[in-house]
């Protein structure tokens, strides 16, 4: 008995490793560091090559760890939405082949225990950490001049150009700039900001850990205003699920705030970084924000007259190879896939979300999904929803909450 029970045991760490390697591959995989470009249209199935020895595993052992139900409907919604997106793209076969293995991730996903699932979060904030504990010296390195290896690099079809450093990139837009903005190993500083925020409100009552303290001070570096007013969300939230008066904390968060934002007009007669990246984009012109340069006036244009044609409801078609740059957020998904678009993923997400110990954990997974989606409309990347789903459906958390709250009436 005692050796059956030691094969159990090893035969389950195994599942977990294959498990964490699975979801890091997907995880990364969406951010799309410069080393993953290679893969950036195939990761899911070398995700998948993982989750299926896990699946194996698990299925030969007496506990399997993948035994969670509730999770045939946000599957069934996910292909749904997904098919909806690849219709009206008019994609290949090889389109609906990589759905095929998203589904499997998101399958896996919505199984695993519990405890692996929190687990598996973790890990991937500090795998995150770990490589901005290398990136961020190198980027301060490069701004007190020295002297770095590097070499010119593309992604895609000259969207985006860079120096890659190795341990960051140098867009070649902002490499005259006198601080350019750091965006470590990804694409663009939005999507570093987005997803160090994202990883630290799965990290409820951790910030105080390391790895934590690291994905903060890169939040803050990235001034991304977009990561900015979701660390603001995210602290709220905490706040919210925790059912702590807020009230005070919303004093001292806008009088924080009122106090950067002076300051930063007087700093060096308002020639400073926060002035520049964060405060004048939040300026008001003719009744749009300066900052809001999501679509370009060619786009607005056509968006405006969409709007009240009756192709609101399933979208028009959007010629992706001529409207690439300068054209992102909700307002082109809304134009590309229209009302039903944005219904399927409304209800992909609520069913997700769905099923959590705790009801406020629920919504607030809900909520802070809708700000990933709106600035970037990729509503299925898995940067985006593996550490708001590790948190919303965390037992150990979700009964510590309700167990405080408890205890609070009592």
């Amino acid at each position: 008995m005692d050796n059956s029970k030691d094969v159990i045991v090893s035969k389950e760490s195994i599942v977990n490793v294959f498990f964490v390697i699975g979801m890091l591959i997907a995880y990364f995989g969406s951010l799309l560091p410069w080393f993953m470009w290679p893969v950036a249209s195939t990761f899911p199935l070398f995700a998948c090559l993982f989750l299926f020895v896990a699946f194996y595993l698990s299925h030969t052992m007496e506990h399997p760890v993948f035994d969670r139900d509730g999770w045939i409907l946000p599957l069934v919604l996910f292909f749904i939405a997904y098919t909806y997106t690849l219709i009206k793209r008019d994609l290949n076969l090889n389109g609906y082949l990589m759905m095929v293995f998203r589904a499997m991730i998101f399958m896996a996903l919505f199984r695993i225990r519990k405890d692996i699932l929190m687990k598996t979060v973790t890990v991937i904030a500090k795998a995150m950490a770990w490589l901005l504990v290398f990136s961020i010296p190198a980027y301060f390195l490069y701004l007190f001049g020295f002297n770095l290896p590097g070499r010119d690099v593309v992604y895609g079809d000259n969207m985006y150009s860079f120096t890659n450093y190795y341990f960051f990139l140098l867009d070649d837009r902002s490499m005259f700039d006198l601080v350019p903005r750091f965006h470590s190993v990804f694409l663009e500083p939005s999507h570093l900001g987005m997803a160090t925020v994202l990883l630290l409100f799965a990290q409820i009552n951790k910030w105080k850990k390391w790895y934590n303290l690291v994905l903060l001070v890169a939040t803050f570096m990235s001034f991304s205003l977009t990561a900015y007013v979701m660390l603001v969300v995210v602290v709220f939230l905490h706040l919210w699920i925790k059912r702590k008066n807020i009230i005070g904390k919303i004093i001292f968060i806008v009088a924080l705030i009122t106090t950067l934002v002076v300051g930063s007009f007087y700093y060096n007669d308002g020639d400073n970084l926060l002035n520049n990246l964060i405060v004048m984009r939040m300026e008001v012109e003719d009744g749009e924000m300066a900052g809001d340069d999501r679509v370009t006036e060619d786009f607005q244009n056509e968006f405006d007259e969409y709007v009240t044609s009756a192709d609101i409801f399933i979208g028009r078609y959007f010629d992706r190879e001529q409207n690439t740059f300068g054209n992102a957020g909700i307002k082109v998904f809304f134009y590309e896939y229209g009302l039903l678009g944005i219904l399927l993923v409304l209800v992909f997400y609520y069913l997700m979300f769905k099923g959590s110990n705790d009801p406020r954990l629920g919504w607030a997974g809900f909520m802070i999904s809708m700000l990933p989606f709106i600035v970037s409309a990729f509503p299925f990347w898995f940067n985006y929803l593996i550490p708001i789903y590790g948190l919303v459906h965390s037992e150990k958390l979700s009964y510590s909450i309700k167990d405080t709250a408890t205890d609070k009436v009592r």
